[in-house]
Formats: structure tokens, C-alpha cells, sequence
């Protein structure tokens, strides 16, 4: 009887558990994602895998084997939900096409990651980067937890998704962290091995669940509240890229995105008049047909005397002046300033006017938490002024990266399309407009942040497909413009936000924008705006005059599209706000298809339910094989009724009662049954008296138990039909 007992089986009923903490612990990523319908999607392939595990762990005393079918599953799910070839079209199956597609997802991701600023509104490459890196603390998590029993263990893994939350201090929802410790604990009590359990000392086990909850209540706990032992935790020096407030992305390539849109608030202001069109951080002169390239700040002056402003402004202390009070949130090397005439107080002296960029910038102070006022003339630009600028008079004083094309580019091309859209202009201004006035609506260009450019020339592609974002529409003004002779470079900002109940002014991140500016002598940059009115607004006043095109419904006030009412409501567009939730749908390629959850849903219920139906026979099974009274009482219901004993006799009584009944009626048990039953009564009678730690360990019981069942069915066959069970003697009676 002694041998090896096979493995107990492991609690299936616990992985639920790890992985609704794995799916909580993705809080500890607030601040650097939005939450939006991604979070299903990850829920719904974290949920596939888990189920897969329970019914393998239902089927199996394997401790590796689930695990096993676990990262298979969760290959077989992440495929079709984050894979997609190379024409765009989604993998559903684990082809080599398939493989290579994930891996590219993958890889997307992690340049997602790096590239952006957050909190990150994911797109399929970061949603695949994040959910697989939850399927990896999954597997783990729950193999330790559960195959090994070792939950207190396993809470280290599973603290690793709050490690971001709990470095960046940034406040996670308590609910959900008491809910993820409280699991926890329930996954802690459920695995806790049995007494007697040969593996694993308790006491360490104990100490060691005890000290790991200690460790994660006191981790993120103050995260959670913002409470006393906040300032306890070391403040890990960051890039300022894990920043709260985004920041631009000034690597501008027309194959990517400005910035990701987010609903962090990037400043904040009131004005005492007009709210500005725009607010500009920085322009760019250089494009290498693809990307744009920072500028470095020259000719630095201090900002004390107004206006600041590159040429100079008549008359400025007559001028009829609005006042605009500035709080940035974000984290820049430059001020947001509307690009008018102005001046600006409050800034210290290490922030300095470059009146080339028209800029002020800063090399050892960032925006983050500055305070200041501006005074600004947003009536100093009029069309007249523009149309009587003397064009090219004073051209030659600029950078001539102004005028500069890349070499990368289709020069033909650009100066046909130019010269065909602004045939019939007779100054630079109506050029100007006659250019914007294309981009914006006469020339069937489609507003689209789907779209994603490829090739040496962006500008050319954008020019044949007509489809694009703000950066596409600006950078190709500013390149047909300088075909055709007139400066001009890209300027990168902020629409100039939605106001609140209480007539402030809030600028959020998915209010960032890119647009052309023109330079026309004696008067400066202009700024022009091409793209249409889906993300801009109202084409700026100067520019008017002739822009009563019914194919563009123009709204009064540029802040109406600039940025939703409801932040709850912010886009997932890769650049800036779509017109409506079907462009949201478009930009994430991640909708959640309700019926097929609904479908999955019903196909688990049933999955589990067959599962652990055929888990139960089994389970019956195993235990006749190592469980003594199982077999025994297995034995006692199915040996023929004239050998059954009654239940108040003791194992060895039993053996004897079916002894006397073959004695009395003659009948012949063959030895192998007589043994069986002698070895199982023995079995028996040492799980009930033997002290623990003499007793053996056994299997092949249920073997034992046919054996003598199918002895005295044979034996049975000869006695006579008038003897019953209540004529045998009785023992112990």
C-alpha cells in the first residue's frame, strides 16, 4: 500500500480571483491612460485566458500543464485582437502572418509608449503593449498562486502594474485598491494548504502573506487616500515625459501625430476682452519631407519692454489692449503666447524674447506652474493691412530654410498645385487666402486622423490622397507657399480651449494644433488657417472677406470645435478631436463587439458548467484511488446483497462477516478477492486508529475495491436465492 500519492488537485476556483486583481492593478496607470473602451478589450482576452486555465486546472493535476495552455490561449486571442497584416487587414488565426503581426503590435506599442506624452488615449499597438504585459503578471501570479499554493508570493507580482502609481505618487481610486487587497486576502485563505500538507513549512507561509500585505497597503496605500504618509515615499526622479500635463511632441513627423489627445488640462487663463484665436509654444522652419526639426533660439533679449513682436507696431501705448491672466499646468520650454503684438508680465529674468522664432523660451526654467499676464492687440491684423503689405521687401533679412524645400520633394508637383490654386491672385495676402481657402474647403480635402502617410514625400502623398490631420494641412500651405516665393514655416500650439461655468478659459491637450504662418513685410508672421473647421473653428477675421463658402459651415466662436464640453466625452484621435464618436471608433479600431461578448459569455457558462461535471467524475475516481473510506464505501454499495455488512461493524468485523456468509452457504472466494478485501479493510482501519504519522500512503485502491467487488459477484452466483443479507450471521452484533 505504500507509494506516492499523485498530486491533490489544484483550486481552480481561484484564478477568477488573480485575475480580477491583474485587471485591477492596471490602475496603477492612472495619470498615463485614459480609461477608455480599451479596458474591455483587455478585459475580455485576460477573461478568455483565465478561462482556459480553470477548465484545464478542472481536468488536471498537472501544475505546469495549465499554465502551459494559458500562454497558449493567450497567443491564440491576442491574434485576432491585435493583429493585422501588412495591408491593414486583422489576423484571426496563428499563422506565421499572424505571429509576425502581434510581434509588430508589440513593437508599435513600446514606440507608442516611448513617443508619447501622457495620459495616452491607447491605440491597438499600446492596448495590445498593455494587455499583454497584464497577461504576463497573470500567468505568473497564478501559477504561483495556485499550483504552488503560494499566493503571498504571488502578491509581489501582482504588485508590479502599481509600481507606476506608486513611484509618480499618483492618487489611485480606493475602492478599487480595497478591492484588489481584499481579493487578495480571499485568494491568500482559499490556497492556504491543508494541515498536514507535506510541502511548504505554514509558519513561513504566514509570515511571508503577512509581511507582503504589509508591504502593499503601506505602498499604495497613501497613493490611494493622498493621506498622511504621502511625503513619506521617496520621490523617484522621472522623466519629465511621465508629467501629469502633456506635452508637444515636436518631432513632427507627418507619418505620426502632434501629441495624443488627452483631457488634462494644459493651462488655464481669463481675459479681460477677446479670448486669443490661438496660443502659440513654438515654430519651425526646417522639414526634411517627412519631419520637422526644433529650432535653435538666437538673438535672445529680455522680455521687459512691450510689445514683443519681430517688426515693429505703431503707436502701441494708444492701442486699444485686452489683458489675459495665464496659469500652465504643462511642462515646456516655451510660453504660450497668442501670436499678435503683445507684451508680458510676471516672467523672471531666465525667460527671454528670441524676436526671430518669436518666442520666449527658457534654458533652465520650464512652464510647469508659471503664472503670468499678457496684454495683447487680437485687432492689430486686418485684411487691409495684409493686402498692402509690401510683398518680398524685406524677405532676404530671413532664415532661408523659410523659403527652403526638402530635397526629398516633388517640386513640379507643389508648384503646379500652387499655381493652379492661386491663379489670378495679385498679392502675396490673396495668395495666401486663395491657399487656405483650398486646404479648408474648395479642394475636397477629407479631414482624417486615420490616415497614416508613408514615403520619402508626406506632403505629396497628402497632396494625392487628400486626406489628413492639421499637421498635413499646415506643413503642405507652407510648402506650395514657398513655391511660390513667400517665407513661411509651421507654427505648434493650443486652440484656445472652452470656457467654464465661471468664465475662465481651460486648454487641454487635445486642444493641441499645428498651422502655417506667412510673412509679409512690415507687419510680421501671419498665421493662416487651412485646416477645415472640424478641429479649427472660424478661419482667423483677416481672412474673411471672402469666405462665405457654403461647403465649409464656419463656427463664430473657434473654441465651439476645439475641445469637447464633456471631458469624459475626449476622443481617442491620434492628433485632435474628431467631429463625432464614429471617428473615434475609426481612429482605435478597438469598438467592443457586444454580441460576440454576449455569445463568449454564454460559451463560458456552458464550458465551465461540462467542465466541472467531467472534473466531479473524475474527481470520484481519484479519491476510490487514495481515499480508503471512499473505496470502502464504494465496495460495501456494490458487492452482492447477501455479503453486505451492516454499517456498525468495524473493517475487520466486515471481513469477517463476508467470511461466515461464504461458510454458511457454501460458497468459494477466490484469494485474490479474499486479499483485496483484507487489504482494504486494513486500509481502512489505519486511516481511522493508526496516529498520522504512522499511517501509509496509498493508491490503487479503487483496483482493490473491483477486485473484491468482482470476487464476490462470482462467488455470489452459487448461492441459493432463499438466502438474503438478514440470514447471514451477523458480527458484532
Amino acid at each position: 500500500m505504500s507509494g506516492r500519492t499523485p498530486l491533490a488537485r489544484t483550486p481552480w476556483f481561484v484564478t477568477p480571483f488573480v485575475a480580477t486583481i491583474t485587471l485591477l492593478g492596471l490602475q496603477g496607470l492612472v495619470d498615463m491612460v485614459s480609461y477608455t473602451e480599451w479596458i474591455w478589450v483587455t478585459a475580455g482576452v485576460l477573461g478568455a485566458v483565465a478561462l482556459a486555465i480553470m477548465i484545464t486546472r478542472m481536468l488536471s493535476r498537472s501544475r505546469a500543464l495549465p499554465t502551459f495552455v494559458g500562454l497558449a490561449a493567450a497567443v491564440l486571442v491576442s491574434i485576432p485582437a491585435f493583429s493585422v497584416n501588412d495591408e491593414g487587414v486583422a489576423q484571426l488565426w496563428p499563422s506565421p502572418t499572424g505571429l509576425r503581426g502581434l510581434g509588430q503590435a508589440l513593437a508599435d506599442g513600446v514606440d507608442e509608449a516611448l513617443a508619447t506624452v501622457p495620459p495616452a488615449d491607447p491605440e491597438r499597438p499600446l492596448v495590445a503593449l498593455i494587455t499583454v504585459g497584464a497577461l504576463l503578471v497573470f500567468l505568473v501570479a497564478e501559477h504561483l498562486a495556485v499550483s504552488w499554493r503560494a499566493a503571498a508570493f504571488a502578491g509581489a507580482i501582482l504588485l508590479t502594474p502599481w509600481i507606476p502609481a506608486i513611484a509618480l505618487q499618483h492618487r489611485v481610486s480606493v475602492s478599487l485598491l480595497l478591492l484588489a487587497l481584499g481579493l487578495w486576502i480571499v485568494t491568500m485563505a482559499l490556497t492556504r494548504r491543508p494541515t498536514g500538507a507535506s510541502s511548504g513549512p505554514a509558519p513561513l507561509a504566514g509570515a511571508a502573506s503577512a509581511m507582503a500585505a504589509v508591504l502593499l497597503t503601506v505602498l499604495v496605500a497613501p497613493s490611494a487616500l493622498g493621506a498622511n504618509g504621502w511625503g513619506l515615499i521617496p520621490r523617484l526622479t522621472t522623466p519629465q515625459d511621465l508629467q501629469t500635463a502633456p506635452r508637444l511632441n515636436l518631432a513632427l513627423d507627418l507619418r505620426n501625430s502632434l501629441t495624443v489627445n488627452t483631457s488634462s488640462t494644459v493651462a488655464a487663463y481669463v481675459t479681460t476682452g477677446e479670448r486669443p484665436d490661438a496660443l502659440r509654444m513654438y515654430t519651425l522652419t526646417r522639414f526634411d519631407g517627412n519631419a520637422w526639426e526644433d529650432d535653435v533660439p538666437q538673438g535672445l533679449v529680455p522680455t521687459e519692454t512691450p510689445p514683443l513682436w519681430p517688426t515693429p507696431v505703431p503707436d502701441w501705448g494708444t492701442r486699444d489692449l485686452d489683458r489675459v491672466t495665464m496659469t500652465v499646468m504643462s511642462s515646456e520650454s516655451s510660453v504660450p503666447l497668442p501670436p499678435v503684438p503683445r507684451g508680458v508680465e510676471g516672467l523672471g529674468p531666465e525667460w527671454l524674447y528670441d524676436p526671430i522664432a518669436d518666442q520666449v523660451v527658457s534654458s533652465s526654467s520650464t512652464t510647469q506652474g508659471l503664472e503670468y499676464s499678457i496684454t495683447a492687440d487680437f485687432g492689430y491684423l486686418t485684411s487691409a493691412m495684409l493686402q498692402g503689405a509690401d510683398a518680398g521687401a524685406d524677405d532676404a533679412t530671413l532664415d532661408p530654410e523659410t523659403l527652403a524645400l526638402p530635397e526629398s520633394a516633388d517640386r513640379e508637383l507643389y508648384a503646379s498645385v500652387a499655381q493652379g490654386v492661386t491663379q489670378g491672385a495679385t498679392n502675396r495676402y490673396d495668395q495666401a487666402v486663395a491657399l487656405q481657402e483650398y486646404f479648408r474647403s474648395t479642394g475636397g480635402f477629407v479631414y482624417d486622423t486615420t490616415v497614416q502617410p508613408t514615403g520619402s514625400d508626406s506632403v505629396a502623398v497628402f497632396l494625392e490622397e487628400q486626406r489628413g490631420y492639421c499637421v498635413q494641412f499646415a506643413t503642405s500651405m507652407v510648402m506650395m507657399s514657398r513655391t511660390l516665393g513667400i517665407p513661411a514655416r509651421l507654427a505648434v500650439g493650443y486652440l484656445p480651449g472652452s470656457e467654464d461655468s465661471s468664465g475662465a478659459s481651460i486648454v487641454r491637450g487635445g486642444d493641441a494644433h499645428a498651422w502655417p504662418e506667412l510673412y509679409f513685410a512690415g507687419v510680421g508672421w501671419v498665421r493662416f488657417e487651412p485646416t477645415p473647421s472640424v478641429q479649427t473653428g472660424a478661419r482667423p477675421s483677416y481672412t474673411q472677406a471672402d469666405s462665405s463658402s457654403p461647403e465649409d459651415p464656419t463656427v463664430e466662436d473657434p473654441a465651439a470645435t476645439a475641445a469637447p464640453a464633456n471631458p469624459a466625452q475626449d476622443p481617442t484621435d491620434p492628433l485632435e478631436v474628431p467631429s463625432s464618436q464614429q471617428d473615434e471608433e475609426q481612429s482605435s479600431g478597438l469598438a467592443v463587439p457586444w454580441p460576440l461578448v454576449g455569445l463568449f459569455a454564454a460559451l463560458a457558462i456552458a464550458a465551465i458548467v461540462g467542465a466541472r461535471w467531467l472534473a466531479r467524475r473524475r474527481d470520484i475516481e481519484a479519491d476510490r484511488a487514495n481515499d480508503p473510506e471512499i473505496a470502502w464505501a464504494w465496495l460495501r454499495r456494490r458487492v452482492p446483497a447477501a455479503f453486505q455488512w451492516p454499517l456498525t461493524l468495524t473493517p475487520f468485523e466486515a471481513v469477517a462477516h463476508v467470511r461466515d456468509v461464504a461458510i454458511h452457504d457454501e460458497l468459494e472466494i477466490s484469494d485474490a478477492a479474499l486479499h483485496a478485501i483484507d487489504s482494504l479493510a486494513t486500509a481502512v482501519s489505519d486511516a481511522r486508529y493508526a496516529p498520522r504519522e504512522m499511517q501509509s500512503e496509498w493508491e490503487g485502491l479503487d483496483t482493490m475495491a473491483e477486485e473484491a467487488r468482482s470476487g464476490l459477484a462470482i462467488a455470489a452466483k452459487g448461492r441459493p436465492a432463499r438466502v438474503g443479507a438478514q440470514d447471514a450471521p451477523r458480527r458484532g452484533a
